[in-house]
């Protein structure tokens, strides 16, 4: 399955799921599943508000990917994995940083 064709499949089911749901609902919501993330990375790798299912990061992860395909199918603003592939090839090149990581690695 392509790239884009994941982020069209997110969109589907999103605006299946949350018809009436807006890009500032769905920011909300990106903004609680990173906290998810954190949680379980701090938690040793399993975020424990989450028993009932496996809340390990990867899977708080996936949850965040999902949203943020969902937003950027749902409301036009373009192909997410597109723009990774760009950033990180802007990364790759000599001197490219990401903005919050010093030069060394260290954060």
């Amino acid at each position: 399955m392509t790239a884009i064709r994941i982020q069209e499949r997110a969109a589907r089911w999103h605006a299946a799921r949350f018809p009436c749901c807006t890009a500032e609902d769905i920011g909300l919501k990106a903004q609680a599943e990173l906290g998810e993330v954190s949680d379980a990375i701090l938690a040793g790798g399993r975020d424990g508000s989450h028993p009932e299912r496996a809340g390990n990061v990867l899977a708080e992860a996936a949850d965040v990917v999902v949203t943020m395909l969902a937003l950027c199918g749902r409301f036009g603003h373009g192909d997410l994995l597109g723009a990774v592939n760009a950033k990180l090839s802007m990364l790759e090149t000599p001197g490219g940083q990401h903005p919050g990581c010093l030069p060394d690695g260290n954060s």
